[in-house]
C-alpha cells in the first residue's frame, strides 16, 4: 500500500503549485521508497524505516534510517502509531515546529480516547529522531 501526501512549503511566493522534485521523503514501505525515492532532489532529506533497502536509484546522500515501525510496535505497543512516531522523528530531525505545537497538532487529528498512546508515540519518535 502506498500513501502520498504532498505539501509545498516556501518562504516566498509559490508560482507553480505542482511538485517537481521533492526536498523531503518519508518512506515506511519499500513500495513507496522505490516509487518516489528516484524523484527526489539531490539534496533531499530521505527518512526511511530500518526494514527497507536503499535502492541504487536514489540520488540523495541525505538518507536517514530509523526504527520507526519497530518503535511503534515494540516501544509504544501499537503499530498503528507509526505515523505519529514518524512525525516526532521528522520534527526532531528538522526542527520545523516547537514541541508544544506538534503536541497540539497531533491532539487535533487523533481519535478521542487515544491521546495517551499517541503522545507516547510522539515522544518516542522524538527520541528516535534525536539520536541521529
Amino acid at each position: 500500500m502506498i500513501c502520498l501526501d504532498i505539501a509545498i512549503i516556501d518562504t516566498g511566493e509559490i508560482v507553480y503549485p505542482r511538485l517537481t522534485r521533492a526536498d523531503f521523503l518519508l518512506a515506511l514501505t519499500q513500495a513507496s521508497l522505490d516509487r518516489y525515492g528516484p524523484g527526489t532532489a539531490e539534496d533531499a532529506l530521505i527518512v526511511i524505516d530500518q526494514t527497507l533497502s536503499k535502492p541504487d536509484s536514489l540520488v540523495s546522500d541525505h538518507v536517514v534510517v530509523l526504527p520507526i515501525l519497530q518503535t511503534a510496535a515494540e516501544v509504544v505497543g501499537n503499530p498503528l502509531t507509526a505515523n505519529i512516531v514518524a512525525a516526532g522523528a521528522v520534527n526532531a530531525l528538522t526542527g520545523i515546529a516547537p514541541d508544544p505545537l506538534m503536541e497540539q497538532a497531533v491532539r487535533m487529528h487523533i481519535p478521542w480516547g487515544t491521546e495517551q498512546i499517541n503522545m507516547l508515540a510522539l515522544k518516542e519518535g522524538r527520541k528516535v529522531g534525536g539520536e541521529i
